[in-house]
């Protein structure tokens, strides 16, 4: 962050100033926080006051200085937080950033993992009150936790679809099971499911082998 903000004094009050007008006339647009934007203008005011007045030769002395120093000091300290929020906010486009003299997102995304190329092992639980509790584990491994961080094992993601019905749902969970609930008008009916392993993106592998239980 320390990079994005210009160091020189005269540069940085524009920069801010830019900042702060593309907030003000976006703000509905990219969803900010009225409250942050209201502080930063008043914040970019007080440091362009300050600054102007530490140059002119009938205003400018010690305390001048002092009050000009603390006042970007103050500005600068608030842009640190409030920068990486607008990095991170999907509604303002990458041609704004480069305005803002930000790094576009896509040079600077960590690409996750890929999800794991094996199927997962489905068990299923039917239990009472119209619900169903799936397991997964891997083949070879058992429980994921060992290769977790190495494999990408963020959770997996259960497909399924009711007898009778034309689409399939989907239930994730970052857990090894995860509880699917249905009504009392669906006892007795076929539920067929099966699951694969996701990434932190819910990008998922492999789907497994169908499996087919009923609704108790």
């Amino acid at each position: 962050m320390g990079r994005t903000l210009p160091v020189r004094e005269g540069e940085f009050i524009a920069w801010a100033k830019t900042l702060c007008t593309l907030c003000t006339e976006h703000l509905d647009e990219w969803g900010l926080n009225p409250g942050s934007v209201q502080k930063l203008e008043a914040l970019v005011q007080e440091a362009t006051v300050a600054y102007e007045n530490n140059l002119l030769l009938d205003t400018r002395n010690r305390i001048s200085r002092v009050t000009k120093t603390a006042a970007i000091a103050a500005l600068r300290s608030f842009l640190r937080l409030f920068v990486p929020t607008l990095r991170a906010n999907e509604a303002i486009d990458d041609s704004y950033l480069g305005i803002l003299r930000l790094p576009p997102r896509k040079r600077h995304a960590r690409q996750p993992l890929p999800p794991p190329g094996e199927e997962p092992e489905v068990n299923v639980l039917t239990k009472q009150g119209h619900e169903i509790r799936v397991y997964v584990s891997t083949p070879n491994y058992g429980h994921p936790s060992v290769s977790a961080t190495r494999k990408a094992y963020h959770g997996f993601v259960v497909r399924y679809r009711k007898e009778g019905d034309a689409e399939w749902k989907d239930a994730y969970s970052t857990r090894l099971h995860t509880d699917i609930r249905f009504q009392d008008e669906d006892k007795g009916k076929r539920i067929t499911i099966m699951a694969a392993w996701i990434n932190p993106r819910l990008q998922h592998g492999p789907w497994s082998y169908e499996m087919h239980v009923l609704i108790n």
